[in-house]
């Protein structure tokens, strides 16, 4: 899987992140190491809820973290 650097955004609560523009052209936020441990919870409840993310540690993609379930399985109960 190939991704790229598209934009760099600040967002509320995190001082630092990116987003990646996957191969099948889903965008995902980039955060790193320091603020993913920061905003666990946060991001981990946005994951689950279908907000996919990748970790990152120097700058490089380590790590990305996506829901078990498909929100809308999630939302209704499955």
């Amino acid at each position: 899987m190939e991704a790229q650097r598209a934009v760099v955004c600040i967002e509320p609560g995190l001082t630092w992140s990116t987003k990646l523009v996957e191969d099948d052209g889903a965008v995902m936020k980039q955060v790193n190491m320091h603020e993913a441990k920061i905003h666990l919870s946060r991001l981990v409840d946005g994951a689950a809820a279908g907000q996919s993310f990748v970790i990152c540690q120097a700058g490089q993609p380590m790590v990305r973290v996506t829901p078990l379930t498909p929100p809308d399985a999630a939302a209704s109960g499955r």
